[in-house]
């Protein structure tokens, strides 16, 4: 019984720290993987100049140029629920979002990660 109390346990925290892939039929994202990551290290690093300071709820959008296929464009907003403060799952969020929702066949136009009162969402559109 303990045993299966463990592995119900361990079901439940990993489904929870799962990112929801949104907006099916994207396609294959893989191609496109350079501007999630970019906008991760720059949301995640808190880095200077895109507005996402320490412990900030903050919105950075990433840009490639695809030549003939025009452009790429890769938001990340984070944001803090019910008055928790931190982002300490930034790098680990972001990361199975992209895992799970970009590098597959069938890529999502929208994802998110939602865990103790810490919301991620990436948005992805071409112009």
């Amino acid at each position: 019984m303990k045993l299966l109390d463990l592995s119900l346990l361990g079901a439940f925290a990993a489904s929870a720290l799962a990112a929801d892939c949104l907006a099916p039929g994207a396609g294959d994202l893989t191609q496109f993987q350079d501007p999630f990551w970019d906008a991760r290290y720059k949301v995640c690093h808190n880095e200077p100049g895109t507005g996402c300071g320490w412990q900030q709820n903050c919105q950075y959008t990433s840009v490639e140029d695809r030549d003939i296929a025009g452009k790429v464009y890769v938001r990340l907003t984070r944001k803090n629920w019910d008055g928790h403060k931190g982002f300490k799952d930034c790098w680990a969020a972001t990361e199975q979002m992209i895992n799970q929702c970009v590098k597959t066949k069938k890529g999502s136009w929208a994802s998110t990660w939602n865990y103790a009162g810490q919301f991620y969402q990436f948005d992805f559109w071409q112009s």
